[in-house]
């Protein structure tokens, strides 16, 4: 099931819960890459059902990736926890956990050695829809519900990373009093330029917005760090435009051969965002931090792409994922792991991983 207004967001994503002295430098997150990659060994047979709306984050001190929620083909909202290591994946049982939910952002915090989770919707775009507003963090055995005076304003797919280039949490937002407010309702604030809200230990601030900042779209964002860089790359493909009935399959409007026609890339190095202007673009793509690579990676269905800083290449084609729900660097595996999503046709989750140059199916369900 996909909807106009909710298409998979994959991004990184961080909050804090506690209290620290000191934030990691870009440099000592980098030096968390290990010299030694740990080899595949799949010994489980499970997998994750096929869900769409559902970030995949690497979890440090477990060495592992971690599932939450999701959304299947008939709109049916989860609430189940998966982690994924060497061995493959197996479920979670944590003694709390939060409501089911899909369409919400989740991210590591290297500062604070937790996942966070933010936002979502339950019956995403469908009769009886509700809104999510509030704040997770997990800690690798449960979670638990972290409060804030205030609260980000409401976007479809929420997008939060941890920054690179000012050492925060940031959630990338329209700013106060834009758009409506949950439960429910029409979002039609399309067009409107992104701000900073930062998670703190006292819960969200706004900190308005910085120079040169995207505008707001409803569609499949990311926001991940360079590799060997303090920059970050913002990358957004919205494939419906008012202007145009959508059409059934993936609501793409009219035809996109560069990626560009839907596209935006830009930068942001912790003053101010500047707009690339790529030659190609790889168009619905998962975009991830690839240390081992050493660049910004881009899966979409049947290629992946690189940034090179000013533009995005190609490197690989005809590469088995057909249908891309969510991706993770595995900093232990040394891979890329690769979620495929839901398809009306062929609705199967399969896990793929990649080294940078080979394949290889992990799970399937």
């Amino acid at each position: 099931m996909k909807i106009a207004w909710l298409l998979p967001t994959l991004a990184l994503l961080t909050a804090c819960t506690g209290t620290s002295n000191s934030t990691p430098t870009p440099a000592a997150i980098r030096s968390q890459e290990p010299r030694v990659y740990q080899p595949l060994a799949i010994t489980s047979d499970l997998a994750p059902p096929p869900l769409d709306g559902t970030p995949l984050v690497y979890f440090p001190p477990l060495a592992e990736v971690v599932l939450f929620g999701g959304m299947d083909e008939n709109g049916h909202t989860f609430g189940d926890t998966w982690a994924f290591d060497q061995h493959g994946w197996r479920e979670l049982h944590p003694a709390t956990s939060p409501p089911a939910r899909a369409y919400f952002a989740m991210a590591y915090d290297p500062a604070l050695r937790e996942i966070v989770l933010y936002g979502g919707c339950t019956f995403c775009g469908a009769p009886g829809y509700h809104l999510l507003q509030d704040t997770w963090a997990f800690d690798g055995t449960t979670w638990r519900q972290l409060t804030s005076l205030h609260l980000p304003t409401y976007e479809p797919s929420p997008l939060l990373s941890w920054d690179t280039a000012t050492g925060a949490l940031d959630l990338l937002a329209p700013p106060p009093g834009y758009g409506p407010n949950p439960p429910n309702g029409d979002f039609d604030a399309n067009g409107g330029a992104l701000g900073r809200w930062s998670w703190r230990t006292a819960g969200w601030t706004w900190d308005g917005s910085p120079s040169g900042p995207p505008l707001f779209i409803q569609g499949d964002v990311s926001f991940v760090p360079e590799p060997g860089s303090s920059r970050m790359l913002y990358y957004s493909y919205q494939p419906y435009s008012g202007s145009c009935p959508p059409m059934a399959a993936g609501f793409i409007c009219g035809s996109d051969p560069t990626g560009l026609l839907y596209s935006q890339t830009w930068t942001w190095d912790g003053r101010a965002f500047a707009r690339a202007t790529p030659t190609a673009a790889p168009g619905l793509a998962a975009v991830v931090s690839d240390p081992r690579v050493g660049a910004v990676v881009a899966v979409a269905r049947s290629r992946v792409w690189t940034w090179s800083g000013t533009t995005w290449q190609v490197i690989a084609s005809n590469v088995p994922p057909t249908a891309i729900g969510a991706a993770e660097y595995d900093p232990a595996l040394g891979d890329v792991v690769v979620l495929g999503g839901t398809t009306s046709a062929n609705p199967r989750s399969v896990t793929w991983v990649w080294d940078g140059s080979t394949w290889m199916t992990a799970a399937a369900n």
